[in-house]
């Protein structure tokens, strides 16, 4: 639980590769590349998560093949949010909007974005050009919504800056509106 919640709230690449080989060898596909694919797929085909598309050529989610649609994103959130026993796990790992890990660094969810700040938790991502957030949102209308923001092929430097601070804004703007969105 506490390796999961790291791995969540921080974005510990070197972990999330760790704990995906685990998850490959405890359904018996093996502890290399491949079996993070075959294990991964199958955890999440039991929790009713869609996998067609799905990518996964490592665990850490930095290889440049990996391929994971949104939608199982986002199924996967709808799943674990507000649940109990071995899921609740991933919801109570998430980074949460402006307190804590890499949701706080930066000022991220601060100034025009600071009303969302505690009410949206999610898992942060930034690579070379892209940028990504995938998270439940606690809404002001009362509702829970999970949600799946990506920013792809921006340029890399300012550009991904630019990029993380539009998505953030995104989700800000899921926080205010719910599912009237």
């Amino acid at each position: 639980r506490d390796l999961v919640s790291h791995l969540l709230t921080y974005s510990d690449n070197t972990l999330a590769e760790s704990l995906a080989r685990l998850v490959a060898v405890e359904e018996g596909a093996g502890d290399d590349f491949d079996a993070v694919q075959e294990g991964t797929t199958a955890v999440l085909e039991r929790l009713g998560v869609p996998t067609t598309g799905l990518v996964l050529a490592d665990g850490s989610g930095l290889s440049d093949d990996d391929a994971v649609p949104a939608a199982a994103l986002t199924q996967l959130l709808v799943e674990v949010s507000g649940r109990t026993g071995d899921l609740s796990v991933v919801d109570d790992g998430l980074a949460i909007a402006g307190q804590t890990g890499t949701l706080a660094e930066d000022g991220r969810f601060a100034e025009e974005n600071s009303d969302a700040a505690g009410h949206v938790r999610a898992k942060s991502g930034t690579l070379v050009a892209m940028s990504g957030i995938a998270g439940i949102a606690d809404a002001a209308d009362g509702s829970t919504v999970a949600f799946t923001i990506w920013a792809e092929g921006v340029e890399p430097g300012t550009a991904t800056t630019s990029a993380r601070a539009a998505v953030d804004a995104l989700a800000a703007e899921v926080y205010r509106c719910g599912l009237s969105l």
